[in-house]
């Protein structure tokens, strides 16, 4: 069963509407998170979808330089994805407190094990969206990272406008790509010993 671009497109609809009438980041994330069951019902995709409500709020501590440490909240985990929403990215302070706090997601899941070379931040106002391959400083142990230690490297955007066919098919397979991570690095042996091994 394909994903349904109808849905997709309705999604893309409400979501620019809504970030242009000034709406909070909760109500954007709360409408974004409405329609994913509704574009992708193929029993495929059900675990990452269930994964994506299952990672709201998803608790970290965060480290810092002094040694000590906080708890925070990563507005979604999906299985090592980090999504940070903002209310509106076309608003500079939105973009750096967004920016940062990517960051300090990334190192916390860092802290809690999971190898920096499965990890993906996403920044996002539902209608624009950054997406970041990360690096760690070198010499860093993993239980030791801090926001510091992290540096993003930005690897594609999505900026949608128009809520037409052309646009869901890429809001869809942009979906897949970096929260169903399918297809989403290139397979070279390097990366697989990273994530499985020799």
């Amino acid at each position: 069963m394909a994903a349904d671009s109808n849905a997709a497109r309705q999604c893309i609809g409400r979501c620019v509407r809504l970030r242009d009438e000034h709406k909070s980041e909760a109500v954007l994330r709360s409408e974004f998170s409405s329609w994913l069951r509704r574009i992708f019902q193929d029993p495929e995709d059900a675990s990452w979808v269930n994964h994506y409500s299952e990672g709201t709020e998803a608790s970290i501590r965060i480290g810092r330089r002094s040694g000590s440490t906080s708890q925070r909240f990563i507005d979604n985990l999906v299985r090592s994805t980090v999504i940070e929403y903002e209310a509106d990215l076309r608003q500079r302070p939105h973009f750096v407190e967004g920016h940062k706090q990517v960051r300090e997601n990334i190192a916390g899941i860092v802290r809690a094990g999971i190898p920096i070379s499965q990890i993906r931040g996403i920044l996002s106002d539902t209608v624009v969206w950054h997406v970041y391959d990360a690096v760690m400083d070198k010499g860093i142990k993993h239980a030791a990272c801090t926001p510091d230690d992290i540096t993003l490297t930005e690897i594609e955007v999505l900026r949608l406008s128009a809520a037409d066919k052309a646009a869901a098919l890429h809001f869809i397979e942009f979906l897949k790509k970096h929260l169903a991570r399918q297809q989403s690095r290139q397979l070279a042996a390097t990366l697989i010993a990273l994530d499985i091994g020799l």
